[in-house]
């Protein structure tokens, strides 16, 4: 299969590439876009196998244990969730299932680095004691709840922006590496 061939570097700048297509297409609702979308997934389960394959990320690690030019691949589970919520047609509640699981391994392995704030992680940790019953808004003062929605919106709007600016400079400065990460099966050939 061409997919175990590849390494983690060109399966992951094939999903960027699909995903940054994906972001700028005005129609969402067609077929075409939900075929783009569900090829785009699957390119990014792969870049998920592949990091599980060679255990790139381990519970035995600090942060700085991660070469620079793996970091990016941290993102493989957000966008994932990202994606799967673009999603039309099926069963919802088990796209919204789909979608959280990816959420929580990407808060897990956030979590796992020291990468969350202080405020983050105590919010990760009573969503990990209740999962089906937490949220961040008061479900009784709506007012409240509209507050902390735009509160949490502005920063996800920057962390976004911020995101984008580390990725595009991860991109400059992991294209001229001679790092990458290979697959297996890539390890062993001549």
């Amino acid at each position: 299969m061409e997919s175990e061939s590849r390494s983690l570097r060109a399966a992951f700048s094939e999903a960027e590439a699909q995903r940054k297509a994906i972001e700028s297409s005005l129609a969402t609702t067609g077929s075409s876009f939900q075929d783009n979308l569900l090829a785009t997934i699957k390119t990014y389960e792969e870049c998920l196998r592949i990091t599980n394959q060679v255990s790139l990320f381990s519970p035995n690690e600090t942060l700085e244990d991660i070469n620079s030019s793996d970091l990016q691949y941290l993102l493989i589970n957000f966008y994932l969730a990202d994606l799967v919520l673009k999603r039309t047609g099926g069963d919802r509640k088990a796209i919204l299932i789909q979608a959280r699981d990816h959420y929580e391994r990407f808060l897990q392995l956030l979590d796992s680095y020291d990468m969350l704030s202080r405020a983050d992680a105590k919010l990760f940790e009573k969503f990990t004691e209740s999962p089906n019953t937490f949220s961040i808004a008061s479900t009784t003062d709506a007012a409240a709840r509209r507050g902390t929605k735009i509160a949490r919106f502005k920063e996800q709007k920057e962390l976004k922006q911020k995101l984008e600016v580390q990725t595009t400079l991860c991109e400059v400065f992991t294209c001229h590496s001679p790092h990458s990460v290979v697959s297996p099966k890539e390890s062993h050939s001549p």
